[in-house]
């Protein structure tokens, strides 16, 4: 499987890729340069070489991220760290896309990143509301939601998010609204993406706090940290 990105390409997939050809497969992505030029700063002022995180170009941040904290031999650190910057920012580029595609049609429509975004999120083998089951963001939102009285059945994170991507496909894709001249479609399809995105902020601001309060695991405080503090 290939993801489409921003000049026309397609992203090769594996874990490791989204981060390591992130320079250019997510050239051209809002959030993507949020984060690049944040740690280019956290380089800068670290003593690092210009454009460089750890010693690694600053494109590769996730991926330094996850090699420094495997190094760390901690039970579930590294995993979190690839969800929480590798999968997270791989789903916000494919929203974004989508959107992007809707204003501007291309070979692979909103539907298809859409979808892919969708996939991304939530996983393989992930029951509805379940947090035993699955292993990416829809189950770390799920997780954390309990420490927050935020489950009902299914979190209120993922009970949003779902909804948001579900009104996209139903209100607008499926009903043809997408067009270059159609910029009222276009607004409202960017305007829920915004709003997917602040709510997979959600989860990444309650394991900060969680980690904050009890104080016990630094190396988790930092990662989640890292994980959001680039947007602020």
């Amino acid at each position: 499987l290939s993801l489409p990105n921003f000049k026309g390409g397609h992203v090769k997939l594996s874990l490791q890729s989204l981060s390591i050809n992130a320079a250019n497969d997510f050239e051209g992505d809002p959030m993507y340069s949020f984060y690049k030029h944040a740690y280019l700063h956290i380089g800068i002022n670290e003593g690092e070489n210009p454009g460089e995180f750890d010693g690694n170009p600053i494109e590769q941040y996730a991926d330094t991220l996850a090699k420094d904290l495997m190094e760390i031999d901690k039970e579930n650190i590294a995993q979190e760290a690839i969800l929480v910057n590798n999968v997270w920012m791989t789903v916000v580029f494919l929203l974004n896309e989508a959107a992007r595609s809707c204003k501007y049609p291309a070979h692979e429509g909103p539907l298809f990143n859409l979808d892919l975004a969708a996939g991304f999120y939530i996983g393989i083998g992930q029951d509805e509301g379940d947090n035993e089951s699955g292993d990416m963001l829809y189950n770390l939102a799920e997780h954390i939601s309990k420490d927050f009285n935020q489950d009902n059945g299914v979190s209120v994170v993922n009970e949003k998010i779902i909804e948001l991507m579900n009104d996209i496909k139903d209100d607008i894709i499926e009903m043809n609204l997408c067009s270059l001249d159609n910029e009222d479609s276009y607004n409202n399809f960017r305007w829920k993406v915004n709003s997917i995105i602040s709510y997979m902020n959600v989860p990444l601001v309650q394991n900060l706090i969680r980690h904050l309060l009890d104080g016990s695991d630094r190396n988790f405080m930092e990662m989640y940290a890292l994980a959001i503090l680039p947007q602020i």
